[in-house]
């Protein structure tokens, strides 16, 4: 979906081309001139200078400000209008998608009432979807010897890191914490609890029991965390991955981990 400059008629939005950032979704609500701060947490030199920065160059920096956890510099009507620039963000492999999924996910959680009333529940739905889809679609662990881990200050001596995990991890925990589209997390976890043979979806699926059972407190939800306790799907996605030999062999410490800690799940 293209992006494009919206002016009013009486039959509501008109939608002319403006310029060619592709978009999950579009909302209905002009760009704001001004940010409400209704909690009066901001410096209104920082606000202006969000405003004055073009839809298309709008980073986690100026999100992580408009959608802030408890303290949002934009009301429901100012957000939304940059909700759909915020989903398309995430998608640009920026590696700072951390810096506001939590605040993107509140919002969307915090407004579902106005978001039914737009009739924008169902293009956030499908938002929410392609990010874990963008985020999921490829599984590769990163490893650190002793030397790496030295050079990172890290006292260990190995560490593995599969990209792209806190994402997913933390995004399914944010969405079962804000409750709102928390049926959108178990959608995603079934989705790939059902891997039909495909190594990356088995692979995912148990690097979210990994991450779930190495977590003292609950997360993901009942409902995601009733897929995690399948101990079918679970064993169906062990014994596909310990089919491809070669990832393993490249992986071994990662993989031994992961069967150790899901074995005491």
């Amino acid at each position: 979906m293209k992006v494009h400059a919206r002016t009013e008629t009486h039959d509501g939005p008109r939608l002319t081309r403006k310029h060619q950032m592709t978009l999950i979704f579009e909302s209905y609500y002009p760009r704001p001139i001004r940010f409400s701060d209704p909690h009066r947490d901001w410096r209104a030199d920082r606000l202006q200078q969000i405003l004055e920065v073009p839809d298309e160059a709008l980073t986690s920096a100026e999100y992580r400000v408009m959608f802030a956890v408890g303290v949002p510099a934009a009301s429901y009507e100012e957000g939304v209008y940059f909700l759909p620039y915020a989903f398309a963000h995430l998608l640009k492999d920026k590696n700072d998608a951390l810096d506001y999924l939590p605040g993107v996910f509140r919002f969307v959680s915090f407004h579902a009432d106005r978001l039914a009333e737009d009739r924008l529940t169902k293009p956030v739905r499908l938002a929410i979807t392609k990010c874990f889809s963008h985020w999921t679609s490829t599984f590769a662990v990163v490893h650190y010897d002793k030397q790496a881990c030295r050079k990172k200050g890290w006292g260990l001596d190995y560490a593995n890191h599969v990209a792209y995990s806190e994402e997913v991890c933390d995004g399914l925990d944010y969405l079962a914490r804000f409750h709102a589209f928390e049926d959108v997390a178990h959608q995603i976890v079934h989705a790939l609890s059902r891997h039909d043979g495909a190594f990356v979806k088995a692979a995912w699926f148990l690097e979210i029991g990994r991450e779930a059972w190495s977590t003292p407190a609950q997360r993901h939800g009942d409902a995601v965390l009733e897929l995690l306790l399948d101990q079918t799907a679970m064993g169906s996605a062990i014994e596909l991955v310990k089919q491809h030999q070669s990832e393993m062999a490249a992986n071994l410490t990662y993989w031994n981990h992961v069967f150790e800690i899901l074995r005491y799940a």
